[in-house]
């Protein structure tokens, strides 16, 4: 498989956010199956895409990437290829190399539902922290790639389409910040129940007890209603957009830190 195909491949594993390693051939002496810049894919179950050399150097730097991704820490491996690891049975290199492990972990997918002026703040905000950005709103002339050139995908029509249409992937993150109350609490009500890290919803702590009551009377559980974040956002005071977006990419971090830790735990 060709590098491009397997760079393609690990792509996608980021976009649909499964684990993978990347492997790389870092350095290489002597006689060797691959040279430098040769790549394979390692995905959490095992399986592979691409290679970088067959036979028993690629079962150890299979296993080493398994170890990388578990801990989520990447590093080198060199491997010297003598008679107790050929590099394809029967072949003996006599060579050494040397790999580059890159867990990529599970990426995160941050869901913005409203792309009014702090929608978009905080899409500027989470980006550069790591943050896979997805945006939806009913107000097609605001979902536009002009207005948001960092997304990963833009979704508009009505709250009611766009929440049947989520299908959050593992490490899913929702921020709820539609320009009307009613929408906020449509979205959350179809939202809670799913999947996700971390679900917040932009509210004043009067806004938080009317949407909660009107929840309640929808049948929605206090333990649900529990692992809300409202008011979104870390305490710090914020008024602007700006400073909103940086209270909640704050509150984010801190959550999905916790989050990996107990990934690495499990």
């Amino acid at each position: 498989m060709l590098t491009g195909e397997v760079i393609q491949a690990w792509h996608e594993a980021l976009r649909a956010g499964e684990p993978v390693c990347m492997v790389t051939v870092a350095a290489t002496q002597g006689s060797t199956p691959r040279k430098v810049g040769a790549k394979m894919l390692v995905y959490r179950d095992g399986r592979t895409c691409g290679t970088i050399g067959g036979g028993q150097v690629e079962r150890d730097i299979t296993a080493a990437a398994l170890e990388a991704l578990q801990a989520r820490r990447a590093g080198l491996r060199t491997l010297q290829l003598n008679a107790s690891s050929p590099a394809e049975p029967g072949m003996m290199c006599g060579g050494e190399m040397t790999f580059l492990l890159e867990p990529s972990g599970a990426v995160r997918h941050l869901h913005i539902f409203g792309a009014g002026h702090c929608g978009l703040a905080l899409a500027q905000a989470a980006a550069p922290a790591g943050f896979l950005v997805h945006i939806y709103d009913d107000r097609p002339e605001l979902v536009v790639r002009e207005r948001f050139p960092m997304a990963a995908s833009l979704h508009t029509g009505t709250f009611a389409e766009l929440t049947r249409a989520f299908t959050p992937v593992p490490d899913a993150y929702v921020a709820i910040m539609t320009h009307a109350h009613a929408h906020d609490a449509e979205v959350l009500a179809a939202l809670i129940e799913a999947p996700c890290v971390y679900i917040g919803l932009m509210a004043s702590q009067r806004k938080r007890a009317q949407t909660w009551a009107a929840l309640a009377d929808q049948g929605i559980s206090a333990d649900a209603l529990a692992r809300v974040h409202c008011p979104i956002g870390l305490a710090i005071g914020a008024e602007t957009p700006e400073e909103i977006a940086v209270s909640i990419v704050a509150e984010l971090i801190s959550v999905a830190r916790r989050h990996e830790q107990s990934y690495l735990s499990a």
